[in-house]
C-alpha cells in the first residue's frame, strides 16, 4: 500500500524533500550574514562607503531572508498537512474497499477489530511519515554543514563531540528500539480488545 500511496504523491514527497533541502540552505547562509553584520558594527568610527554597503547589504539581506524562510515554511506547511490528510483518506478507502470485498469465508485472517485498529491507528502514521521523509533528507546535509565548521574554528577539539554523538546516538537507539517494542505490545494488546 505505501507503494500506492507513493505512485500517487510522489511529486508531493519530492517536493517537500526539495523544499527542505532549500530551507536548510537558507538557515545557513545566516551566521554568515551574522558575521559580516558584526564585523560591520565592530569596526567602529574608521568605515569606509564599501564596509558601509556591505553591513546594510548584511543587514536587510538578513532581514528579508527572515522573512522568506518564514513565509516558505508556512506554506510548505500546510502543504504537508494537506497532502498528509489527503494520504491518511485514499489509504483508509483503500482498506475499506479492500475489506468490504472480501467476504467473510475469505477474511479468516483479520477480525474487524483488527481492521478498525489498522484504520484507526496505523492508518494515521502516514501522516507523521511525510514530516519524517522530508527531515531525514536534511540530517546529513546539516551534519556536514556543522562538521565543517566546527572543525574549521575549533580544529581537533571537536573529536570530543563526536564520541558524545555516538554515545548519545547508541543510547537513544536503544531507547527508541524499547519504546517501538512497547508500542507493539500496546497494539496488540488494543487489538485483542477490541
Amino acid at each position: 500500500m505505501l507503494w500506492a500511496i507513493f505512485m500517487t504523491f510522489g511529486k508531493e514527497y519530492a517536493y517537500f524533500i526539495f523544499m527542505r533541502l532549500v530551507m536548510v540552505l537558507l538557515e545557513m547562509a545566516e551566521p554568515m550574514l551574522v558575521l559580516n553584520f558584526t564585523t560591520f558594527i565592530q569596526s567602529g568610527k574608521e568605515t569606509t562607503n564599501d564596509q558601509l554597503k556591505g553591513g546594510l547589504v548584511a543587514m536587510f539581506s538578513l532581514f528579508f531572508l527572515r522573512i522568506f524562510r518564514h513565509l516558505v515554511n508556512e506554506n510548505l506547511v500546510y502543504d504537508q498537512i494537506m497532502t498528509g490528510h489527503q494520504s491518511v483518506s485514499v489509504l483508509q478507502s483503500l482498506v475499506y474497499k479492500k475489506h468490504y470485498n472480501l467476504s467473510s469465508a475469505t477474511n479468516r485472517d483479520f477480525t474487524t477489530a483488527e481492521l478498525h485498529s489498522v484504520i484507526s491507528g496505523d492508518v494515521h502514521r502516514i501522516w507523521s511519515f511525510i514530516w519524517s521523509l522530508s527531515d531525514t533528507f536534511q540530517i546529513p546535509l546539516r551534519f556536514i554543514y556543522a562538521a565543517y565548521f566546527l572543525g574549521h574554528y575549533l580544529g581537533w577539539s571537536i573529536l570530543s563531540g563526536v564520541v558524545l554523538f555516538a554515545i548519545s546516538f547508541t543510547v537513544n537507539y536503544f531507547i527508541g528500539k524499547w519504546r517501538h517494542e512497547r508500542w507493539l505490545s500496546q497494539r496488540s494488546v488494543s487489538d485483542k480488545r477490541n
